[in-house]
Parts: structure tokens; sequence; C-alpha cells
């Protein structure tokens, strides 16, 4: 279990900032929230303590509404869907 945790806090930004991104930028973010997710989603998987799992709820919250800003700000980019 602490190996898993280990390798999870690698991957938690200290700072992320969203303010005026570039299309590549953009995509680049939106890929690491998805694998940000998909780690919740495995730490949440293999918590057994439920305050812990009450935090992987609280952050999963917060990394959908960071996907869902830039999925906003991609549709806002005119470039952005013609070049996925």
């Amino acid at each position: 279990m602490n190996n898993i945790k280990e390798t999870l806090k690698g991957y938690i930004p200290n700072k992320i900032q969203f303010i005026n991104k570039s299309d590549d930028k953009i995509k680049d973010d939106l890929k690491f929230i998805s694998s940000q997710i998909a780690y919740n989603d495995m730490w949440f998987e293999m918590e057994d303590d439920s305050d812990l799992m009450e935090a992987c709820i609280y952050q999963r919250e917060s990394l959908q509404a960071r996907y869902r800003y830039l999925l906003r700000k991609a549709k806002e980019s005119k470039n952005f869907l013609s070049s996925f």
C-alpha cells in the first residue's frame, strides 16, 4: 500500500495554472487531468479508511471541475477541435 501511495504522490501537482492556454497546452492538461482521475480511481479502490476514501471523493470532484473547465476552454478555441 505504501508503494502505491508513494507512486501516486509523485503525480500530484503542486500548482497548476489554467490561464491563457494554447491549444497544445490545453491538450496536455486534459491528458494530465485524465491520468490524475485514473490514479484517483485506483487510490479509491485500494483505500480502506473511510476518512481517506472521503478525501479521494473530494479530490475527484476537484479534478472533474478542472476537466470541465479545460473542456470548456477547448470548445471556445476554434483550432482545438480540428486538431484532434
